[in-house]
């Protein structure tokens, strides 16, 4: 295909979703204020607008939420979104119907695709909640949206899904969501596709899986469920419909038995894609996942965000991903650059590092993400795009600006050279005394105490980043903490930084 064909062609799109956004937005109030009645080209948009981030919305939104019209969007809003709070306050966000319809079924063709085959089924291990049991004028996180929109719309194909609409939208009182989605999952020999909204949802299913399938197998026996298990009434019954065959359970035992190493094919045969958000920063969870997983291939599901969706993989076991050219009006700012210049889509260089900045159609105009991505190639009509990292999660003492991708490296050589059993991390900057230090919170069933462990990851941030070999050097930097805890320490620590919703997303960094 001729390149100035493609290159036309992703721009024509990108500029005629500014133009709609434009138009249908003139009469709001932020569409007055910069007159958007007579901009007529990409560069009268860019000159006008500033680039913004939330601090430029949050009154506003605080104003929609209450009820007001025509503030940010003239479209109607379906309900609003909150983040996950991963670059620290969480931030709310309209989402409206016509963001969702663009949205479409993109992220979920190649999966709807793979259980055509009615003996097929797919597993969702995330906790979705039902949208009829949320409180109304409570936030809720963008998947819940999403879900629940294309339930409604009939376009989530939930037939394929085992355990169907009540055991894949849960209620709140079904807590112990991951006793179900195991009984389901054991109940379930022609299961296709694994699926989470983060991959880090699989490893937790898959640890649980470990610790627990002797007890949900004996409930299988027995036909009862135990009063200690947290579900609903509703739940249990359904799942005392879905007991498998003596012989299920037998080979279910003699594969458990034998231990954990690519448990996934060997309990379900017909298992061909492993689904889940992941990234190169989040690689610990994923090399930890394919000790359950093995070869299977993974689909990276897809690049969203609370406030857009961005981008769909390019091919299975890769961290690529095209845009989705209809979700907003796509800008990217040079790395390391804070003036107001940005590149188009097709205008991008391949290896270099650009802030992602959106114009969506949720009312948000020139918003800079934060996510810091790299360019990798082209494909079709679209540049591949590699998250990177976020542009305010770095640790920082005295200037070394340690990001994900870095500690990400010192974690998985940190894990390798201890054999600690490490499920999870977090890492923070310590300044209540001087020098500052690193603290790190390990999640890990083997908790032991060593004098050696701050010494290695000391050693392995030296091998790492050259700014703070020298930092330490000059004292600096203090000698950092690592602290082992067991999984509920590891929740109460990311309760109280902040990171606890319903599924969770694999934060590490916490400033």
């Amino acid at each position: 295909m001729n390149d100035n064909y493609i290159q036309e062609k992703m721009n024509n799109v990108n500029r005629d979703n500014l133009l709609k956004i434009i138009s249908d937005n003139s009469d709001t109030e932020f569409g007055k204020k910069f007159d958007f009645s007579s901009i007529n080209s990409i560069k009268e948009y860019m000159n006008r607008v500033p680039i913004s981030d939330y601090t430029d919305y949050q009154n506003a939104v605080d104003e929609m939420f209450k009820g007001k019209k025509n503030v940010l969007t003239a479209y109607e809003i379906y309900d609003y979104a909150v983040t996950s709070g991963s670059a620290g306050k969480r931030k709310v966000f309209p989402v409206t119907y016509e963001a969702l319809k663009r949205y479409g079924t993109h992220i979920d063709e190649r999966l709807i695709n793979l259980a055509k085959d009615k003996s097929s089924v797919r597993l969702l291990v995330s906790r979705i909640l039902s949208y009829e049991d949320v409180e109304k004028k409570s936030p809720k996180l963008l998947s819940e949206l999403y879900y629940g929109y294309q339930l409604e719309n009939n376009l989530w194909p939930v037939e394929q899904f085992v355990g169907g609409k009540e055991l894949n939208f849960l209620s709140r009182t079904d807590s112990d969501h991951l006793y179900i989605k195991l009984w389901l999952a054991l109940s379930s020999p022609k299961i296709v596709t694994l699926e989470g909204i983060f991959l880090y949802d699989l490893l937790i299913f898959f640890n649980y899986m470990k610790g627990n399938w002797r007890i949900v197998i004996s409930d299988m026996e027995t036909g009862r469920i135990s009063s200690s298990v947290k579900i609903s009434e509703r739940s249990k019954e359904t799942l005392i419909k879905m007991i498998p065959s003596r012989e299920r359970l037998d080979s279910l035992r003699r594969e458990f038995e034998r231990g954990y190493e690519n448990i996934a094919k060997r309990i379900f045969p017909d298992i061909k894609l492993i689904s889940g958000i992941g990234s190169l920063p989040a690689m610990t969870e994923e090399i930890l996942l394919k000790r359950y997983t093995g070869d299977i291939p993974v689909s990276h599901f897809c690049y969203v965000s609370s406030e857009c969706h961005i981008g769909v993989p390019d091919k299975d076991d890769s961290y690529d991903y095209r845009l989705l050219g209809g979700s907003a009006f796509f800008e990217f700012r040079p790395q390391d650059e804070n003036e107001e210049k940005t590149l188009l889509p097709m205008d991008l260089t391949v290896g270099k590092n650009y802030e992602l900045i959106i114009t969506t159609f949720c009312g948000l105009y020139r918003y800079a993400t934060g996510d810091i991505v790299t360019v990798t190639g082209f494909e079709d009509d679209s540049p591949l795009i590699r998250f990177k990292c976020r542009r305010d999660l770095m640790l920082n003492v005295g200037g070394e600006k340690v990001d994900e991708l870095t500690l990400d490296s010192v974690m998985r050589d940190f894990k390798e050279k201890t054999n600690i059993n490490l499920s999870g991390y977090l890492a923070k900057t310590d300044i209540t005394q001087l020098p500052g230090r690193y603290e790190i919170i390990v999640c890990t069933d083997t908790v032991t105490k060593s004098n050696e462990l701050p010494l290695l990851f000391d050693r392995l941030m030296i091998k790492y980043s050259r700014d703070y070999e020298d930092l330490r050097n000059m004292g600096s930097i203090g000698m950092p903490v690592i602290r082992l805890c067991n999984e509920e320490e590891y929740r109460r620590s990311r309760r109280h930084l902040g990171m606890d919703l319903g599924h969770l997303k694999p934060v590490h960094i916490a400033l």
